[in-house]
Formats: C-alpha cells, structure tokens, sequence
C-alpha cells in the first residue's frame, strides 16, 4: 500500500487487514447463480404459453404457432438448416478466423452468418 506523507513523500508500509482475499470461489458460486436464474427464466416463459391458450383473443393464434413448431416436418427442417449453418460457421471460422474478429470463435461465426 503506498501512503501519502506530510513531506509529499511516499512510503510503502504494509498496513494489517490488508492481506489478498481470493474471490475466485464466490465468482464461481455467482457464475452458477446465474445459469440456474437463466434456466427459471426459460422455464417460466415456457409455462407462460400454457397461459396464452386460455386467452380467447390470442389463445387460437398460439395453439396454430405451437402446433406448427412441434411438427416433425418443421422440426426436421429446423434441425438441417441449424446443421447446415454451423457447417458454414465452422468453415468461415478456419477460413477466416484468424484474418477477421468476427469469426473469431464458432459462436460469433455463428451469429455473424
């Protein structure tokens, strides 16, 4: 700790309580807090859906929006346009990843196309 004298000298002088305190378990601890909030978070905007239905206004629009995404031809083609385009992500991130940020990482590959 350095110290400001009278004389605008400075002096370095190790003052007791004043020892490093590692808060690298409490980060972690944090860090897990925080996925399990995102997780509730998910979850609850999930089982606001199940309210959406009983609304008369908007209930039939939410049903044909559930439906449609829980159809397995829906579904399949979801899951080949995710596979083709980290494909395309994975490719620009060795091609291009070390020449532009923005194919750093697969994940901003990822979001970039």
């Amino acid at each position: 700790i350095i110290r400001l004298t009278a004389n605008d000298s400075y002096s370095t002088e190790n003052f007791e309580g004043t020892e490093f305190i590692n808060l690298q378990e409490v980060a972690e601890i944090r860090l897990v807090e925080t996925w399990m909030w995102g997780a509730v978070v998910i979850l609850h905007s999930i089982n606001i859906i199940r309210y959406l239905f009983i609304l008369p206004v908007i209930g039939p629009t939410v049903q044909s929006v559930v439906l449609t995404m829980t159809d397995a031809r829906v579904m399949f083609f979801t899951l080949t346009f995710m596979i083709v385009v980290l494909g395309f992500a994975l490719g620009f991130h060795v091609s291009f990843g070390n020449i532009f940020g923005d194919y750093r990482t697969v994940g901003r590959s990822v979001i970039t196309i």
